[in-house]
Order: structure tokens, then sequence, then C-alpha cells
């Protein structure tokens, strides 16, 4: 499949799209993240670090690709909710709720005025973790 949105973004690759974006930097607190890096230790915190931001990618790409799949949407929340929760950005957490909570009533007009916030606060997200250092 092959175009673009009215947005501009060509639904034919997600990744490209989400990385193009502004991200939108939230507030953020590392320290729910220091605590599992630190209880992972030294050896594990690294790749609790890389695949926490490999999840996050991963779950920006599905919604782009399925903005306007209320199913598909729903489920990468699930997943968001999770994640951000963890991280400490309890600010994308609850937007990653209320567009959990379109999704679910099939609010396809307040998914796509939505979800673009979520995908920049998400990219914004892996920036700011990239960016913690490993304790």
């Amino acid at each position: 499949m092959t175009g673009r949105y009215r947005d501009g973004l060509d639904f034919a690759a997600p990744s490209r799209n989400v990385r193009a974006m502004k991200p939108v930097v939230e507030p953020f607190d590392p320290a729910p993240l220091n605590r599992l890096l630190v209880l992972a230790g030294p050896d594990l915190a690294g790749e609790l670090q890389r695949r926490l931001l490999a999840d996050l990618t991963a779950v920006a790409d599905r919604m782009a690709a399925a903005r306007q799949d209320c199913a598909s949407v729903q489920a990468q929340c699930h997943v968001l909710i999770a994640l951000a929760g963890t991280a400490g950005a309890t600010a994308l957490h609850a937007d990653a709720d209320q567009l959990h909570q379109m999704a679910l009533s099939r609010d396809k007009a307040g998914m796509a005025a939505l979800l673009p916030k979520v995908l920049r606060a998400t990219l914004g997200l892996t920036r700011a973790i990239a960016g913690v250092r490993q304790p």
C-alpha cells in the first residue's frame, strides 16, 4: 500500500514517519527507570534500556501504521501505558490511556486528533531514555 495521509505522513513507512516527527519533550521523571536499572544490575541494565527503547519504537511504528484501526491502536496502547508508566512519563501514560479509551469506543476522530501527540511524546521519551546514564 502506498500513499499519504492528510497530514502528509506516508502510510507505507511508519518508522520513517515517526522519526520525521518533531518530538515533544514532556515531563519525565527518570527515578523509576533508574530504580529498574539499579535492580537489573550492571550486567543487565544496558540490555533493559535497549529493550525499552526498542519496545517504545515498535509501539510508535505500529500505531502510526494502524492509526485508524481501533483494535490495533488499543493493543499498542496497552503496551505504551505500561512502558510510559514504568519509565516515569506520567503525561504520556495519561494520554495513552485516553487514546486507549477512544480506541475502545471506536472514536476515530478523537484517535486521529490525539495520536500525533502520543507519537511525538513517545519519540521524545525514547530520546530522554537514551540520554539516561546507567547508574
